[in-house]
């Protein structure tokens, strides 16, 4: 029998039970006023997701996990004699039993996650033992955007949390560490970059393109929808260099740069 012992997840309360436990029934609880007020009060992207991540904690209040070592998650793989299915991603476990078992189930499309924390694999592609695996500081801010998009649209949406994996991103207590602190902060910063790019596509939406073999590349816009004002192709310097469509007013702004191939400052279609 394992001893109850006081551990901390995130900022929540909880403790860890004797062997013979099991993961209490799932359970989503009701989201309240307060958790609906922090959504509705955010203004923006940015806001939105952040107050909803809050709100996501907020429902974990009571919740009563497991902490486990990487071989104890091992064991959870579906295969026969296995007490279990499970998937760790940013060292949460997951019960994926059920709906899962076709997807992480042996022979399953996505076995290789059962098991273990792969969250790299998610955004890599590389599900090769070598890919599979959680140390994520090579991460750009906006693919940590996409992980967490992972662990709340489908794991905490579908799956029961059981638990976490100590490691990387929680210790032997189940309290997180630095590696988990410092993921959450290059998720804030990249929902401003989210933020700021869904600005910046509304104000210079996207060019139409078209290639030929006899005229090559060329990009082109439209006028504006509602005014019907003529809009110009610019490259948008602070994204990429992409094409955007520019109001004439706009042609000066020092975020924009002329197609070297455009004829004049306003055409309405240039060569690339």
């Amino acid at each position: 029998m394992w001893k109850v012992a006081g551990i901390a997840v995130g900022a929540v309360a909880c403790v860890i039970i004797a062997s013979s436990w099991a993961p209490p029934s799932p359970r989503r609880p009701e989201r309240s006023d307060a958790m609906t007020q922090d959504v509705e009060l955010a203004q923006d992207a940015e806001l939105a997701q952040d107050a909803e991540l809050r709100a996501m904690e907020r429902e974990m209040d009571g919740f009563v996990p497991g902490v486990f070592s990487k071989p104890e998650l091992a064991r959870y793989n579906g295969e026969e004699g296995s007490p279990g299915l499970y998937v760790a991603i940013v060292g949460r476990v997951y019960d994926v039993s059920g709906q899962g078992d076709e997807h992480y189930g042996p022979g399953g499309g996505y076995s290789f996650f059962a098991g273990i924390d792969g969250s790299a694999g998610f955004i890599s592609g590389d599900f090769s033992a070598a890919g599979l695996h959680d140390q994520l500081d090579h991460l750009e801010p906006e693919q940590v955007v996409a992980l967490f998009g992972w662990v709340q649209d489908t794991y905490e949406a579908k799956y029961r949390r059981v638990g976490v994996l100590a490691g990387t991103f929680y210790d032997s207590n189940g309290s997180p560490t630095s590696a988990l602190t410092s993921l959450e902060s290059r998720y804030r910063e990249g929902l401003s970059f989210k933020a700021k790019r869904a600005a910046l596509a509304e104000e210079f939406p996207g060019c139409d393109s078209k290639w030929t073999q006899t005229e090559g590349g060329q990009v082109s816009c439209t006028v504006h929808p509602t005014t019907k004002a003529k809009r110009y192709p610019r490259m948008v310097t602070v994204d990429n260099d992409r094409c955007g469509c520019a109001l004439k007013a706009s042609l000066a702004d020092k975020r924009l740069k002329r197609f070297p191939k455009c004829a004049t400052k306003e055409d309405d279609t240039c060569p690339t």
